[in-house]
This record gives structure tokens, sequence and C-alpha cells, in this order.
């Protein structure tokens, strides 16, 4: 999926894995909280000490057509669902999010969007998807992120 995010310039994240946003500008917002990160990082350890990583090797390309851009979804977004709900409920305190939650890889956007016909069937990438850690990037001055967390997904599935 990076690579495809080249083909079509949106690779300036490149510092960022491959990610799903489960909290952030689409999930459940950003936590309120900007001091003391321990209370945050705490709870995310018992979130990733508890949950499986997660492999889907079908992915779909869709998009959304109201932003011109499109993304990888996984096959079977239920153990994405689940880790967004676990981290919902977990006494964290977030803001408002941007934007709804939906399980999604994005690999383009304005003003580079892959080109599309809308009576084509959605696409099927031959790719696989893993997801085997959950992070927290702090965003100074966008572009530049800064990494402030990284948990490994040690649950078993």
């Amino acid at each position: 999926m990076r690579s495809i995010r080249a083909q079509y310039s949106y690779d300036y994240l490149g510092a960022m894995p491959v990610e799903i946003t489960v909290a952030g500008s689409g999930g459940v917002g950003s936590p309120r909280h900007r001091g003391d990160p321990r209370s945050l990082f705490a709870a995310l350890d018992e979130i990733v000490e508890s949950t499986a990583r997660y492999a889907d090797d079908s992915t779909r390309l869709s998009d959304f057509q109201v932003l011109t851009s499109f993304y990888a979804r996984p096959e079977d977004p239920e153990p994405i669902v689940a880790l967004h709900e676990r981290i919902a409920i977990s006494g964290i305190e977030f803001g408002p999010a941007q934007f709804p939650f939906v399980p999604h890889c994005t690999l383009t956007q304005p003003p580079n969007p892959a080109p599309t016909d809308p009576d084509a069937p959605e696409l099927q990438l031959d790719a696989e998807f893993t997801a085997d850690m959950l992070s927290v990037y702090q965003i100074e001055a966008f572009p530049v992120l800064t990494l402030r967390y990284r948990g490994h997904l040690q649950g078993s599935g």
C-alpha cells in the first residue's frame, strides 16, 4: 500500500507506517489532556497486551467521493472496530472527531486522486494488510510527526 501512496503523491507521511486511524480526525477524536501522557500510555498498554494482531489478505479499494480520496478497507473490519471500541471505553477522555469512524487506510487525497470510473466495480487489491501495533503520533506542524507511543499487539486471537 505504501507503493500506491507513492504513486499518487501521498507519501508525505513517509515516516509513518501504513495505518488505520482509530483516534484523532476519524474515530474517537484526539485525547483532551495534553499534559503528562503516562495515564494515556498505561491505558494503551493494557489494550495492546490483550489485543491480537490482525491480518486480512483481502482488501478492497473504495473512495470517499465527497473528499475525492481513495482508501483500502479490510474485508473483515470487525477486529479494527473492536479495537476502536476498546479505546473509546478505556477511560481516556477524547475531544470530538472530525469524521465518523470508517476502518480504512488512506491511499490518495486531493489534488492527486486515483483515476476512477464511477460505474466500475469495486477493486480488490492483491495485498495483505496486517495490524500488529498501536502507535500515537503528535502533529506539531503538519506534516511533521513525532512518535509518542508504540505498542505491539500481543493478545491471542
